[in-house]
């Protein structure tokens, strides 16, 4: 299907690919390595991924979220519009802003469908 696959630690890898205008995609419901923003996610506190939002912000990259939704036995690609990120020259403060419009929409899509989103860590820490 053309899918390569890029370690997380391959920042050059990473850049290769948007300076060459390819497709990178970043999963960004739960911050596995601890590094994320502190975020009301369902009305709580969760620590969720920034890195796709502060990619896209040094990079200038657009920031489309996608899902996999199944229907049936099809699996179903659900692309939204490019979030519009703004960049002011504070970097913490941009990526805050960022995440605070990634949220909705990954809620809204698991709200759609809870039954298909599936963690095997805490995500709300107490």
């Amino acid at each position: 299907m053309g899918l390569r696959f890029v370690e997380t630690d391959s920042a050059l890898g990473i850049a290769r690919i948007l300076r060459r205008g390819g497709i990178l995609g970043v999963l960004a419901d739960r911050a596995v390595t601890g590094i994320g923003e502190r975020v009301p996610f369902f009305g709580r506190p969760a620590l969720l991924p920034s890195a796709h939002v502060a990619l896209a912000l040094r990079t200038g990259a657009a920031l489309m979220p996608a899902f996999a939704h199944r229907d049936g036995n099809v699996l179903r690609a659900v692309f939204e519009p490019a979030l519009e990120l703004r960049r002011t020259g504070d970097r913490e403060l941009d990526v805050r802003e960022g995440m605070r419009r990634w949220v909705p929409v990954l809620e809204r899509h698991i709200r759609q469908a809870p039954e298909q989103w599936s963690v095997f860590e805490p995500v709300w820490r107490r």
